[in-house]
């Protein structure tokens, strides 16, 4: 009889417990309703906690939808009703060490180092040798690649020398120092990509911020959690942007995000000794600067036109002021394949492409460049691209697929080696196919 009683006793006592993890099942409802399925967590089986860490919850459909309505009726309140959720720097001061000063649930901890609250000292010496490297980067290249600049970029060209470069041929440095403020940069390359424009109204510039919050969780579809929660606009060229759970966030930022989550899924960059990167149309570095978090030990070497390294050279020194920094002074006094060995970044125009050496890459991304070349010129990189890569490297694409007024396509490209398709994908803003390729 006594054992009855205990039994019965500790069977109250187990459906008890049953009550409490309704707790658990009901906040896991909840938790597949608004998140994304990388932001729903194992929970205890019995407190059923929710995640209080912002920095790694990314919102599904339904999420999407109540956090769009959240900040739409925060910014018709004024926050007085809901608190936003988003600041935009150019209308209000943010101060990024105070936000870091200790960690809290509404920030990435410890900090990414993709966040910046320093202003780096340049010397003035690399300003002289990027105005030296601008000049010889004009002179006549023995054996060099023989490129051919569409119309549209000689036109870019000028515009840029006439807004970069003093009548002395001296780089004005103040103009190179906010070089992205008020998206200058973005306008005189056309760029689709937006920022904060504190030209517009504050109203305005809050509903386009809310949709690329919204799109910084749509592409958690996509992109690693950690990934996404640890990277930032970098505060280089003074450029406004909006700020969302201590960083600063763009429409660019999430393509290179794209990008880096993509590469560092499918090349195994950490089996390599010094890995060798080369960025062909790399614009002013984005893309490398990110992947550089990503991969240490790596020399990359960045391609562009003379006017467009101006950007690339001074965006780097800023966010890696420690790193070596090659250009094209440095080239033609050295032998390139002792620059691999010594430097971090080598930046070179594409016509000194012949100065590397055969098979001397491990990955070439290109991104939105090489389909809006003619055949003949964009041939002439394929050629040089199958020249440089390793045997086993990797050629990371995203470019138009279609040939038209703008460029040849991807269909049309001679390729001149084969490759073993690793991704193919269709994940950006861009109606272009994401493609990595693996030299045969």
């Amino acid at each position: 009889m006594q054992t009855d009683n205990r039994n019965i006793l500790t069977l109250c006592k187990w459906l008890l417990k049953r009550f409490g993890y309704l707790k658990k099942e009901f906040r896991g409802v909840i938790d597949k309703a608004i998140y994304q399925p990388q932001s729903r967590f194992v929970l205890h089986k019995w407190h059923g906690h929710k995640c209080p860490f912002e920095a790694i919850l990314f919102y599904n459909y339904t999420g999407r939808i109540l956090f769009g309505a959240k900040e739409f009726i925060a910014l018709l309140t004024g926050g007085k009703v809901i608190k936003k959720s988003i600041r935009l720097e150019g209308f209000e001061k943010v101060d990024f060490k105070q936000m870091y000063q200790k960690g809290s649930d509404s920030v990435l901890w410890p900090k990414s180092p993709f966040i910046q609250y320093y202003e780096p000292e340049i010397p003035a010496s690399f300003f002289s040798k990027l105005t030296d490297s601008f000049h010889l980067a004009n002179q006549p290249v023995q054996k060099g690649l023989d490129i051919r600049k569409t119309l549209w970029w000689e036109e870019v060209s000028k515009n840029i020398r006439e807004w970069i470069i003093d009548e002395s041929g001296q780089i004005r440095k103040n103009e190179l120092i906010n070089f992205r403020k008020e998206s200058r940069f973005e306008q005189f390359i056309t760029d689709q990509f937006t920022y904060v424009n504190t030209k517009n109204s504050y109203f305005s510039e809050y509903l386009k911020a809310i949709d690329v919050v919204l799109e910084y969780h749509r592409f958690a579809q996509h992109i690693p959690k950690e990934i996404l929660a640890s990277m930032s606009e970098s505060c280089a060229g003074n450029n406004a942007c909006i700020i969302y759970r201590g960083k600063r966030l763009s429409e660019k930022s999430l393509f290179y995000a794209t990008a880096v989550s993509d590469i560092t899924k499918h090349v195994p960059l950490s089996g390599m000794p010094k890995t060798v990167v080369c960025d062909l149309g790399t614009g002013y570095g984005g893309l490398p600067a990110m992947l550089r978090y990503y991969m240490n030990e790596s020399c990359q070497i960045l391609i562009d036109f003379p006017e467009v390294l101006i950007f690339t050279a001074y965006y780097i020194r800023y966010n890696f002021p420690d790193a070596k920094i090659a250009l094209l002074e440095d080239v033609q006094k050295n032998n390139f394949r002792s620059l691999i060995n010594e430097y971090d970044f080598i930046l070179i125009p594409p016509e000194y492409m012949t100065y590397i050496p055969d098979e001397t890459i491990d990955l070439l991304t290109n991104t939105a460049s090489l389909g809006f070349l003619d055949h003949e010129t964009s041939n002439r990189y394929l050629s040089e691209i199958s020249r440089v890569l390793k045997k086993g490297a990797y050629f990371y694409s995203v470019n138009q697929a279609y040939t038209g007024k703008l460029g040849t396509g991807m269909y049309a490209w001679d390729f001149h080696e084969e490759y073993l398709t690793i991704l193919l994908s269709f994940s950006n803003r861009f109606a272009y196919p994401q493609w990595l390729g693996k030299k045969c």
